[in-house]
C-alpha cells in the first residue's frame, strides 16, 4: 500500500508518468540511490515520500 501511494504522488508531483519514471532510476544525491531502489522497506519508502514533498514545494532535492 505504501508503494501505491508513493507512485501516486509521484505522478502527481511530477505530472508526467515518463518524468516520474526517469526520477525513479535516475540516482538522487539527498538519497544516496535510486528512488527505485529504496521501495523496498516502510523507512526508506518514508525517505522517497520526503523527497517528493521536497520536490513537490520547490525545494531543490
Amino acid at each position: 500500500m505504501l508503494v501505491n501511494g508513493i507512485v501516486i504522488k509521484g505522478i502527481s508531483t511530477f505530472i508526467d508518468k515518463q518524468k516520474f519514471s526517469r526520477w525513479l532510476h535516475k540516482p538522487n544525491i539527498a538519497l544516496s540511490s535510486k528512488p527505485i531502489d529504496l521501495l523496498l522497506t516502510e523507512l526508506n519508502i518514508k525517505n522517497v515520500d520526503a523527497i517528493l514533498n521536497r520536490i513537490e514545494y520547490g525545494i531543490f532535492s
